[in-house]
Protein backbone atom coordinates (compact mmCIF):
# COMPACT_ATOMS: atom_id res chain seq x y z
CA UNK A 1 0.00 0.00 0.00
CA UNK A 2 1.32 3.42 -0.95
CA UNK A 3 2.26 5.70 1.91
CA UNK A 4 -0.26 8.49 2.38
CA UNK A 5 0.64 11.79 3.96
CA UNK A 6 -1.81 13.66 6.12
CA UNK A 7 -2.03 17.39 6.61
CA UNK A 8 -3.64 19.16 9.52
CA UNK A 9 -6.57 21.47 8.90
CA UNK A 10 -5.33 24.97 8.22
CA UNK A 11 -1.79 23.82 7.45
CA UNK A 12 -0.45 25.15 4.15
CA UNK A 13 0.45 22.51 1.55
CA UNK A 14 4.08 21.97 0.76
CA UNK A 15 5.26 23.17 -2.64
CA UNK A 16 5.75 19.63 -3.92
CA UNK A 17 2.11 18.82 -3.08
CA UNK A 18 0.88 21.51 -5.47
CA UNK A 19 0.41 20.16 -8.97
CA UNK A 20 0.96 22.55 -11.86
CA UNK A 21 -0.85 21.59 -15.05
CA UNK A 22 -1.91 23.33 -18.22
CA UNK A 23 -5.22 24.22 -16.61
CA UNK A 24 -4.19 25.43 -13.16
CA UNK A 25 -1.15 27.52 -14.00
CA UNK A 26 -0.09 29.85 -11.23
CA UNK A 27 -2.12 33.06 -11.36
CA UNK A 28 -2.24 36.22 -9.36
CA UNK A 29 -5.05 36.58 -6.81
CA UNK A 30 -8.26 37.51 -8.61
CA UNK A 31 -9.63 40.99 -7.96
CA UNK A 32 -12.91 41.60 -9.72
CA UNK A 33 -13.43 45.28 -8.95
CA UNK A 34 -16.73 47.14 -9.34
CA UNK A 35 -16.71 48.36 -12.94
CA UNK A 36 -18.08 46.17 -15.72
CA UNK A 37 -17.48 46.32 -19.45
CA UNK A 38 -19.40 44.62 -22.24
CA UNK A 39 -17.69 42.96 -25.18
CA UNK A 40 -19.82 42.12 -28.23
CA UNK A 41 -18.44 39.32 -30.37
CA UNK A 42 -19.70 37.13 -33.20
CA UNK A 43 -20.24 39.28 -36.28
CA UNK A 44 -23.91 39.96 -37.11
CA UNK A 45 -25.38 37.83 -34.32
CA UNK A 46 -23.31 39.53 -31.66
CA UNK A 47 -23.05 37.85 -28.27
CA UNK A 48 -22.44 40.09 -25.23
CA UNK A 49 -19.70 39.16 -22.77
CA UNK A 50 -19.84 41.12 -19.52
CA UNK A 51 -16.54 41.13 -17.62
CA UNK A 52 -15.08 42.95 -14.65
CA UNK A 53 -12.75 45.68 -15.82
CA UNK A 54 -10.14 45.18 -13.11
CA UNK A 55 -10.01 41.45 -13.76
CA UNK A 56 -9.59 41.94 -17.50
CA UNK A 57 -6.95 44.65 -17.11
CA UNK A 58 -4.97 42.56 -14.63
CA UNK A 59 -4.56 39.85 -17.27
CA UNK A 60 -4.65 41.74 -20.57
CA UNK A 61 -1.94 44.29 -21.23
CA UNK A 62 -3.91 45.58 -24.20
CA UNK A 63 -7.01 46.51 -22.20
CA UNK A 64 -4.90 47.83 -19.35
CA UNK A 65 -3.34 50.39 -21.68
CA UNK A 66 -6.71 51.27 -23.18
CA UNK A 67 -8.50 51.89 -19.90
CA UNK A 68 -5.62 53.86 -18.49
CA UNK A 69 -6.69 56.51 -20.99
CA UNK A 70 -10.01 56.91 -19.10
CA UNK A 71 -12.18 55.97 -22.05
CA UNK A 72 -15.83 56.92 -21.71
CA UNK A 73 -17.14 53.92 -23.64
CA UNK A 74 -17.15 50.50 -22.02
CA UNK A 75 -18.22 48.63 -25.17
CA UNK A 76 -15.89 46.56 -27.30
CA UNK A 77 -16.46 44.74 -30.61
CA UNK A 78 -14.82 41.44 -31.58
CA UNK A 79 -15.23 39.39 -34.75
CA UNK A 80 -15.40 35.82 -33.43
CA UNK A 81 -17.28 34.81 -30.30
CA UNK A 82 -15.81 31.32 -29.73
CA UNK A 83 -12.26 32.44 -28.80
CA UNK A 84 -13.76 35.09 -26.54
CA UNK A 85 -15.92 32.48 -24.85
CA UNK A 86 -12.83 30.33 -24.20
CA UNK A 87 -10.95 33.36 -22.92
CA UNK A 88 -13.74 34.43 -20.56
CA UNK A 89 -14.09 30.92 -19.19
CA UNK A 90 -10.38 30.82 -18.48
CA UNK A 91 -10.31 34.37 -17.10
CA UNK A 92 -12.75 33.50 -14.31
CA UNK A 93 -11.90 29.82 -13.71
CA UNK A 94 -8.32 29.39 -14.90
CA UNK A 95 -9.52 26.39 -16.93
CA UNK A 96 -10.18 25.80 -20.62
CA UNK A 97 -13.42 23.92 -20.12
CA UNK A 98 -13.70 22.03 -23.42
CA UNK A 99 -11.20 19.23 -23.93
CA UNK A 100 -10.50 17.19 -27.05
CA UNK A 101 -10.99 13.90 -25.19
CA UNK A 102 -14.63 14.88 -24.64
CA UNK A 103 -15.21 15.38 -28.38
CA UNK A 104 -15.51 13.01 -31.29
CA UNK A 105 -12.62 12.22 -33.61
CA UNK A 106 -14.09 14.39 -36.37
CA UNK A 107 -14.02 17.42 -34.07
CA UNK A 108 -10.32 17.20 -33.24
CA UNK A 109 -9.16 19.51 -36.05
CA UNK A 110 -12.01 21.96 -35.34
CA UNK A 111 -11.13 22.15 -31.66
CA UNK A 112 -7.45 22.64 -32.42
CA UNK A 113 -8.47 25.44 -34.78
CA UNK A 114 -10.41 27.04 -31.91
CA UNK A 115 -7.31 26.84 -29.72
CA UNK A 116 -5.21 28.49 -32.42
CA UNK A 117 -7.73 31.31 -32.76
CA UNK A 118 -7.78 31.63 -28.97
CA UNK A 119 -4.00 31.93 -28.95
CA UNK A 120 -4.19 34.63 -31.61
CA UNK A 121 -6.72 36.44 -29.43
CA UNK A 122 -4.30 36.15 -26.51
CA UNK A 123 -1.60 37.76 -28.65
CA UNK A 124 -3.85 40.71 -29.51
CA UNK A 125 -4.87 41.07 -25.87
CA UNK A 126 -1.22 40.76 -24.77
CA UNK A 127 -2.10 38.02 -22.28
CA UNK A 128 1.02 35.87 -22.06
CA UNK A 129 -0.31 33.52 -19.39
CA UNK A 130 -3.36 32.66 -21.49
CA UNK A 131 -1.10 32.00 -24.47
CA UNK A 132 1.00 29.56 -22.45
CA UNK A 133 -2.08 27.68 -21.29
CA UNK A 134 -3.38 27.40 -24.87
CA UNK A 135 -0.03 26.09 -26.15
CA UNK A 136 0.03 23.41 -23.46
CA UNK A 137 -3.53 22.46 -24.35
CA UNK A 138 -2.55 22.07 -28.01
CA UNK A 139 0.28 19.72 -27.01
CA UNK A 140 -2.13 17.61 -24.95
CA UNK A 141 -4.59 17.40 -27.84
CA UNK A 142 -1.91 16.36 -30.33
CA UNK A 143 -0.87 13.59 -27.93
CA UNK A 144 -4.50 12.42 -27.77
CA UNK A 145 -5.09 12.57 -31.52
CA UNK A 146 -2.50 12.86 -34.29
CA UNK A 147 -5.26 14.27 -36.52
CA UNK A 148 -5.69 17.34 -34.32
CA UNK A 149 -3.46 19.42 -36.61
CA UNK A 150 -4.27 19.40 -40.32
CA UNK A 151 -2.82 21.22 -43.31
CA UNK A 152 -5.82 23.55 -43.11
CA UNK A 153 -4.88 24.43 -39.52
CA UNK A 154 -1.32 25.23 -40.56
CA UNK A 155 -2.60 27.50 -43.36
CA UNK A 156 -4.88 29.27 -40.91
CA UNK A 157 -1.98 29.87 -38.53
CA UNK A 158 -0.06 31.61 -41.32
CA UNK A 159 -3.06 33.84 -41.99
CA UNK A 160 -3.56 34.72 -38.32
CA UNK A 161 0.07 35.31 -37.32
CA UNK A 162 3.28 36.93 -38.50
CA UNK A 163 6.79 35.55 -38.82
CA UNK A 164 7.71 36.36 -35.22
CA UNK A 165 4.71 34.51 -33.79
CA UNK A 166 5.47 31.80 -31.25
CA UNK A 167 2.38 29.90 -32.38
CA UNK A 168 3.62 29.72 -35.97
CA UNK A 169 6.99 28.32 -34.91
CA UNK A 170 5.31 25.99 -32.44
CA UNK A 171 2.86 24.54 -34.99
CA UNK A 172 5.62 24.06 -37.56
CA UNK A 173 7.69 22.12 -35.01
CA UNK A 174 4.72 19.88 -34.22
CA UNK A 175 3.97 19.39 -37.93
CA UNK A 176 7.59 18.37 -38.59
CA UNK A 177 7.48 15.90 -35.69
CA UNK A 178 4.22 14.38 -36.92
CA UNK A 179 5.55 14.16 -40.49
CA UNK A 180 8.72 12.44 -39.28
CA UNK A 181 6.68 9.95 -37.26
CA UNK A 182 4.37 9.26 -40.20
CA UNK A 183 7.36 8.76 -42.51
CA UNK A 184 8.88 6.32 -40.03
CA UNK A 185 5.62 4.40 -39.82
CA UNK A 186 5.37 4.25 -43.61
CA UNK A 187 8.93 2.96 -43.85
CA UNK A 188 8.09 0.30 -41.30
CA UNK A 189 5.01 -0.78 -43.24
CA UNK A 190 7.07 -0.91 -46.45
CA UNK A 191 9.55 -3.19 -44.72
CA UNK A 192 6.70 -5.44 -43.64
CA UNK A 193 5.36 -5.52 -47.19
CA UNK A 194 8.85 -6.23 -48.49
CA UNK A 195 9.15 -9.08 -46.01
CA UNK A 196 5.82 -10.50 -47.15
CA UNK A 197 6.86 -10.28 -50.80
CA UNK A 198 10.18 -12.01 -50.05
CA UNK A 199 8.27 -14.78 -48.29
CA UNK A 200 6.02 -15.09 -51.33
CA UNK A 201 9.09 -15.28 -53.57
CA UNK A 202 10.56 -17.96 -51.32
CA UNK A 203 7.29 -19.84 -51.49
CA UNK A 204 7.26 -19.48 -55.28
CA UNK A 205 10.84 -20.73 -55.48
CA UNK A 206 10.08 -23.65 -53.21
CA UNK A 207 7.00 -24.50 -55.29
CA UNK A 208 9.14 -24.32 -58.45
CA UNK A 209 11.67 -26.64 -56.83
CA UNK A 210 8.87 -29.03 -55.95
CA UNK A 211 7.62 -28.91 -59.54
CA UNK A 212 11.12 -29.65 -60.80
CA UNK A 213 11.37 -32.54 -58.37
CA UNK A 214 8.03 -33.84 -59.61
CA UNK A 215 9.21 -33.56 -63.20
CA UNK A 216 12.47 -35.28 -62.35
CA UNK A 217 10.57 -38.03 -60.58
CA UNK A 218 8.41 -38.47 -63.69
CA UNK A 219 11.57 -38.66 -65.79
CA UNK A 220 12.97 -41.21 -63.41
CA UNK A 221 9.81 -43.28 -63.81
CA UNK A 222 10.21 -43.13 -67.58
CA UNK A 223 13.88 -44.09 -67.32
CA UNK A 224 13.03 -46.93 -65.01
CA UNK A 225 10.42 -48.15 -67.47
CA UNK A 226 12.99 -47.91 -70.26
CA UNK A 227 15.50 -49.75 -68.15
CA UNK A 228 13.20 -52.71 -67.51
CA UNK A 229 11.09 -53.99 -70.41
CA UNK A 230 9.77 -57.42 -69.70
CA UNK A 231 12.59 -59.93 -69.22
CA UNK A 232 15.00 -57.91 -71.28
CA UNK A 233 17.33 -55.35 -69.73
CA UNK A 234 19.07 -52.52 -71.56
CA UNK A 235 20.57 -49.14 -70.93
CA UNK A 236 18.35 -46.08 -70.97
CA UNK A 237 18.01 -44.69 -74.47
CA UNK A 238 19.03 -48.00 -76.08
CA UNK A 239 16.57 -49.46 -78.61
CA UNK A 240 15.21 -52.99 -78.35
CA UNK A 241 16.95 -54.02 -81.60
CA UNK A 242 20.32 -53.03 -80.18
CA UNK A 243 19.52 -54.94 -77.01
CA UNK A 244 18.67 -58.12 -79.05
CA UNK A 245 21.94 -57.83 -81.00
CA UNK A 246 23.85 -57.62 -77.72
CA UNK A 247 22.08 -60.75 -76.48
CA UNK A 248 22.87 -62.67 -79.73
CA UNK A 249 26.53 -61.75 -79.42
CA UNK A 250 26.55 -63.00 -75.85
CA UNK A 251 25.01 -66.34 -76.93
CA UNK A 252 27.57 -66.82 -79.73
CA UNK A 253 30.34 -66.29 -77.22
Amino acid sequence: MAHRTTRKIGQKPRPKDIRKTAHNAVRRPIRFGEKLITIYAGGQGKIPFVVHEDLLCSSSGHFKKLFQQNLQSRLWDAANSEPWDAYMQWLYTGVITVHLKDLGGDDSAKYCQLLMESYELGERLEDELFQKVVLKEIVVDVMISSYAISYHNIGQVYQLTNGASTLRKFILDIARALLARQTKQNMGSEKVLAGDSSEEEDNDESSEDEDEEDESSEDEDELTYDFRNGDRSYEPGETEAEAEEDEDEDEER
